[in-house]
């Protein structure tokens, strides 16, 4: 039975990490996807690695799934973090830094490691040190990524509401991953602890497969389901987006008032803007300019001027006298530097191309 699940686990991860980008492509369905892959990579590992002689014969793979428990949550983390429209206080390539440091570490002892076997990592300190490593943070992300679910449980507007059993379900997943490197570094423990009875050991090494296995197809299951059920959480980020914008808390006078000013002398149509002309031509400190976008509205700069730009941008489109305005001149006129990086947000944003997005109000 504990075979056939990984079996079923494995198949069913990779085909859902294949539908997702075929019913919508864009950066959302895209990372999505490669989680599920990433998945689909981790239970291949898990069963090759727990019921085959491979661990025997490579243990250099050993090190793999380690690897990818470390991955797996900074993905999840990102994505998240995505849903609900928030800015990462840190550039997000540096949330990959425990993943490649101790990725460095582990695959310089296999390659530097003369005739390596299985019991030169297994129940060995680094071994031990890797799941700590793995649920540490593990747990520091969960931590992380529940106040902004809480937030958003109060921000999104009834009948959005559905939409949050989506990044309920992956914040489940991210805690039940959680407790299973839990499990496995108190069974890392036990193992040294019980040596001796080796018959306890063995009733405690099934639970371990079967931890793993059943709440991860669960998970699975339980997200094939909701593709189904709600259909729209594969829109992309926008749609999320949108049910947290349906209860935006009233805004002070003093961000109106500069909210106001953009809006009024498009600001935000400068392509050499950056935090400090606006704050200029604002006339007030850019400190406070980032204080009241990061406060009140929950934005960076780029992010909010990206926005007004896109917004720009779609009325543009929407218009039949500019039918003939090439993609490059909407970019500029938007507001936007170059027709790429205009391409990229406003695909982004909208999960369709500008041409696209035009087409449909050339039809009516």
């Amino acid at each position: 039975m504990t075979i056939a699940l990984f079996i079923w686990g494995i198949i069913q991860s990779v085909l859902v990490g294949i539908v997702i980008p075929l019913v919508k492509k864009g950066y959302g369905n895209y990372l999505l996807s490669f989680i599920f892959f990433v998945i689909s990579t981790n239970i291949t590992f898990q069963y090759v690695l727990r019921f085959t002689e491979v661990k025997f014969n490579t243990p250099q793979l050993l090190v793999v799934p380690d690897i990818l428990d470390l991955l797996l949550p900074t993905l999840l983390y990102i994505y998240l973090k995505k849903i609900f429209n928030k800015n990462l206080t840190i550039d997000y390539r540096i949330l990959f830094a425990p993943c490649l440091i101790w990725s460095l570490l582990l695959l310089g002892f296999v390659c530097f490691k003369n005739d390596l076997d299985f019991h030169d990592y297994i129940g060995t300190r680094l071994h031990k040190g890797s799941l700590i490593v793995v649920f540490g943070w593990k747990l520091i992300l969960l931590l992380k990524i529940l106040p902004d679910f809480r937030l958003a449980k109060t921000s999104f507007k009834n009948k959005y509401r559905k939409l949050l059993t989506w990044p309920k379900t992956l914040i489940i997943f991210l805690a039940v991953i959680t407790y299973i490197s839990f499990f496995n570094l108190l069974f890392s423990i036990l193992s040294e602890v019980l040596i001796t009875t080796k018959s306890s050991l063995m009733m405690i090494r099934p639970i371990t497969h079967l931890n793993y296995i059943i709440f991860t197809c669960f998970i699975l299951f339980i997200s094939i389901y909701l593709f189904i059920r709600y259909p729209r959480i594969l829109a992309g980020f926008p749609n999320f987006q949108t049910g947290l914008n349906a209860h935006n808390p009233p805004l002070s006078e003093e961000m109106s008032l500069v909210l106001e000013q953009i809006n009024e002398k498009k600001l935000y149509l400068d392509t050499e803007l950056n935090e400090h002309k606006l704050a200029q031509k604002l006339d007030i400190r850019p400190y406070l300019l980032s204080k009241f976008l990061n406060d009140e509205l929950g934005k960076s700069f780029s992010q909010f001027i990206k926005e007004k730009r896109i917004e720009e941008a779609k009325k543009l489109l929407q218009k039949s006298e500019n039918q003939n305005l090439t993609i490059f001149s909407i970019a500029i006129d938007s507001g936007f530097k170059s027709e790429s990086s205009f391409y990229a947000n406003f695909k982004e944003a909208t999960g369709m191309t500008p041409n696209q997005y035009k087409k449909q109000f050339l039809n009516y």
